[in-house]
Parts: structure tokens; sequence; C-alpha cells
């Protein structure tokens, strides 16, 4: 069992692929004796039994079992053979998780690791929701202490646009995350962004927080312009961006809710941007950093 600190959670994670993850949560090491704020437990089973109660689905291959002891099981199911492929089950509030994959469990790119490095970082995120915090995919900076998120999909630029930070304003930009930082409010209203490890394919992450000044999304533009989002418009730019918890109603109108709460909070930019310095500097003009 490995102990880390992300995003101030406490985590105590039982992993199977010990050595990759020994690397991966070096940074976090957390040596504190508190009750951990959430337990993971990753396995690969030779075969997982099928779940027994209350059953709804969810599409046609995801399906959620509420069980006897209170928890609630979700599993994804072969749209061909309905063989169940792989379960996450974690009690009420998320506090607790444990993630089943065959060991037999074949896909065409991805190892039995891949699955374990994405199916901890979902839980963590579930937990962060539960919370009150978010996971949004995009590549976060802190710039002289100013964290920046920048979003967008996939093969948009986003990790190209936080390098021409660094690019030009060198050691005064400091990597938080490149694909998964955690978002949190402190009591008196602050968001932070957190590092975490999850940082899809790229070791790019630390340990870090820093108060979050603007989350701006990335359009592939000819020319650079930018202006800032109205809050309608900032939610829907940002559904698309988070992983909402379609398994439980609850923790996705929670989501929302930390989603209004953080448009409300701080600006959201749309910037239509060339892979340039002038890009940057524009948001920086902008935000008068």
């Amino acid at each position: 069992m490995q102990r880390v600190r992300i995003a101030d959670l406490v985590i105590d994670m039982n992993n199977t692929d010990t050595d990759f993850f020994e690397h991966r949560l070096q940074a976090y090491r957390e040596e504190s004796e508190c009750p951990p704020d959430l337990k993971i437990t990753f396995s690969t089973p030779a075969t997982i039994p099928y779940p027994e109660g209350p059953t709804r689905e969810c599409n046609e291959r995801l399906r959620v079992t509420e069980l006897s002891d209170g928890r609630r099981l979700r599993g994804l199911y072969g749209p061909k053979s309905g063989r169940l492929l792989q379960t996450i089950t974690c009690t009420p509030d998320y506090r607790e998780a444990e993630i089943c994959v065959p060991l037999d469990r074949q896909h065409p790119t991805l190892t039995l690791t891949d699955f374990e490095y994405m199916f901890t970082g979902l839980t963590f995120s579930d937990r962060l929701t539960y919370l009150g915090g978010m996971v949004l995919h995009g590549s976060s900076i802190a710039y002289k202490g100013n964290g920046l998120v920048f979003s967008a999909p996939s093969g948009t630029g986003k990790s190209t646009h936080a390098g021409l930070w660094r690019e030009v304003y060198g050691d005064d930009v400091v990597t938080v995350n490149d694909d998964k930082p955690a978002i949190r409010f402190t009591e008196a209203g602050q968001p932070l962004v957190y590092g975490t490890p999850w940082s899809g394919k790229t070791e790019l992450n630390t340990n870090t927080v820093a108060p979050l000044r603007a989350i701006v999304f990335l359009e592939r533009k000819p020319h650079n312009e930018i202006r800032r989002l109205s809050a309608t418009e900032a939610l829907l730019y940002m559904g698309r961006e988070l992983a909402l918890p379609y398994h439980d109603d609850a923790l996705c109108e929670t989501l929302w809710d930390t989603a209004t709460r953080l448009v409300q909070s701080v600006p959201v930019l749309l910037l239509g941007c060339t892979a340039s310095a002038e890009a940057v500097m524009l948001v920086h003009k902008t935000l008068g950093l």
C-alpha cells in the first residue's frame, strides 16, 4: 500500500503494478497516520462474478448495480459477449473504491497498467467531485504564482500553448499538470489548482498548488483573438472537458454546481490562436499579469 496526498486528499492506494506507481506517485508521498480521505484497491482476478441487486443501464455497455451492503457497482460489459470487462465498486460517499479488471482483459492499445492508471484517476475524480472539487481536462501552469488552465479537445494544442509560456517566460513558469489538474475551493471561496499524478501520456506534473487566476479555452485560428466568455458560454465549453459521472445523477448535479461556482469565481476566456509567442503575450496582457 502507498499513501499519498493529492489535492490535499490523503489517499491509500493498493496497486498491482507497484513499480509503475512507486515512480508515478513519488512526488506525492505522504507520511501522516490520519484516516485516509480515499482508499483505492486495484485487482486483476481471473474472473469477475456478475453482481446481484437492482441494476439500471446507463448505456448499452455500462450498468450500475446497487449492492446489498449499500455500495454501488458500475460494470462495463462486452457489446457482443456480455462479458463483465471491468467493475468499480464504491461506497455512497466514494471514500472507498475497489477496481477489478480481469487478468486476461484484452485491448488493442491499452495494457492492464494503463487501465489501472486510468481507473485510479477516475475514482480520485469521483471522490473530489463528491467533496465539491473537480478534475478538468487541460494543461495547467503557474505563472509567478498565478494558476492558469488551458483547456480544449485533445489535439487542439493545449500542451503546445503551455510549453510556449515556458519558452517566453522561462523560470517564472512552473508546470502544474499537463492533462488532468485538480481544482478545489478554499473555505474562503478561492479556487486553487493542484498538480496530480494523472497527466495523460506524459509525466508533466508537479506536486504543487496555486490560486487559479483564469481558465482559457483554446481554438485554432489563423490569427490571435481573445474574449471573455459569459457564464453560460463558459459552462458549455467546460462541459466538453469534464468527465461527467453519468453513473450517478446526484454526483453529476454536484459537479455542475461546482462548475457554475467556478465560472462565477474566475475569468473564463476563449482564445483563438496560432501556436506563437504572440498568443501567449495576448493572454498575459488580457489578464494583466
